[in-house]
């Protein structure tokens, strides 16, 4: 085992073991006496999807072709599923659960539902919040398929535990991708403070992407002048990356300021941060200036731009 992923590989095993054992997954017939566990998951695919091939099920549950096929014809003799051809290509054959097929997914489902709630009912709101954060980032991280879509997103206004988020991953996520010290976490930490300290409700705001119970994105507005705003801190986490969720956190900064009367909106970013510049040019902010400065444990080239509303 590589010396590197040791520490993960323990801790996503551990999972593993602990939650499949809780949820009785690895017993040999988990939900129903007429059905194995390959057999529940055909049946659930079945009725998540309406019709599937056999070779939308190898790749939906990763299974050995000779083993589905056994499966398979074991359902349809039971009667639990039925083959037809297809409407466009007849050289085709789909599969789509019978009504016994149906009436059983609904027991097995309401079985599976039933011990979840088991699992869930003796955790604390907060606990529960907390597990379904950290689930649905695992989804994230681990599966493509389950990406976020820009539909799902709402843009929300600040609560409690929101300005500790906003430090701590702009902290994390430009350490990692920037070998940035500490130095910056330290700013991110001043511009919250002062927002949270003393803020005007109606030139000032700051709004919080979020999607799944996961925070996503952030962007702040703060007064400079009578005439001029200023956009700060805006951030989009890796995992939302590619919705244009930068864009509309964008957006959403302009027509406030708009709406507060404000004649412009300005903003300080350095030039190796190549995707927030690409959004305010698209956004119709223009390059002011320059500046090389040493911050944050590198040298970089600052840029200040504006927008005339």
């Amino acid at each position: 085992m590589k010396k590197n992923l040791q520490k993960n590989v323990f801790t996503i095993r551990s999972f593993s073991r602990s939650y499949t054992d809780k949820l009785g997954i690895l017993n040999e017939k988990p939900y129903d006496p007429s059905l194995n566990l390959t057999e529940s998951r055909i049946v659930y695919e079945l009725a998540q999807h309406q019709q599937l091939r056999s070779k939308d099920l190898l790749g939906l549950l990763s299974l050995d072709k000779g083993y589905l096929s056994r499966a398979l014809a074991s359902l349809k003799k039971r009667k639990i599923l039925t083959e037809h051809q297809g409407t466009e290509d007849t050289r085709e054959k789909w599969l789509s659960l019978t009504e016994k097929g149906s009436q059983l997914f609904e027991k097995i489902d309401g079985i599976s539902i039933e011990r979840t709630e088991e699992v869930l009912q003796h955790l604390s709101p907060f606990q529960r919040s907390e597990l379904n954060q950290h689930l649905a980032a695992a989804q994230l991280i681990l599966d493509p398929k389950q990406k976020i879509d820009i539909s799902e997103v709402q843009i929300r206004d600040l609560k409690p535990g929101d300005l500790g988020w906003v430090i701590s991953r702009h902290g994390e996520i430009y350490a990692a991708e920037y070998g940035w010290t500490i130095d910056f976490e330290f700013l991110v930490a001043d511009i919250a403070s002062r927002f949270a300290q003393k803020n005007d409700p109606k030139f000032e705001r700051a709004w919080i992407a979020e999607a799944r119970g996961l925070r996503l994105g952030c962007v702040f507005l703060v007064k400079e002048d009578a005439k001029t705003a200023k956009l700060r801190i805006l951030l989009v986490d890796p995992m939302a990356r590619g919705l244009g969720l930068g864009s509309r956190l964008v957006q959403e900064c302009i027509r406030f300021a708009k709406s507060c009367g404000y004649k412009q909106v300005t903003l300080w970013t350095n030039d190796i941060l190549t995707s927030a510049r690409k959004i305010y040019e698209a956004e119709g902010f223009v390059l002011e200036k320059e500046e090389k400065h040493t911050s944050f444990g590198k040298k970089l080239n600052g840029q200040y731009w504006s927008k005339t509303l």
